[in-house]
């Protein structure tokens, strides 16, 4: 928490939270008594940090693959990758079946990895 006010410059009016209470005892620590807490009620609280959380599972799964490897820019080299696929090529249920690419209106020249691949001049396309 400390190295985030740090590099935010500015001390937080509130901070989201799971339903994690040790939590609490350090955001009086660290902010003092006028940084609020907003705890969820539910999956219906707004805003809540379902999304993220899913999202750290889903790339906690990848890490353990990732941390075997031997070759450290292979690992580097797989994760920017399923990172593209993440955010880019494959729809999320929460998302209405959109990327999450489509939804923040990122660009992204490719639809597919085919395209990426192509377009890249990784592979011949003809």
């Amino acid at each position: 928490m400390s190295r985030a006010v740090k590099a935010a410059g500015r001390t937080p009016k509130i901070i989201n939270l799971d339903k994690g209470r040790a939590y609490l005892d350090g955001i009086e620590i660290v902010f003092g008594a006028d940084t609020g807490n907003l705890q969820p009620e539910g999956f219906a609280f707004k805003p809540n940090t379902n999304r993220i959380e899913r999202f750290h599972v889903t790339l906690e799964d990848r890490s353990k693959i990732i941390r075997r490897m031997k070759n450290q820019e292979t690992a580097k080299l797989i994760m920017e990758g399923w990172l593209v696929h993440y955010n880019f090529f494959r729809p999320h249920k929460e998302l209405n079946n959109k990327t999450p690419g489509e939804v923040a209106k990122a660009t992204f020249p490719y639809q597919s990895w085919q395209e990426l691949i192509i377009g890249a001049n990784l592979i011949d396309s003809s």
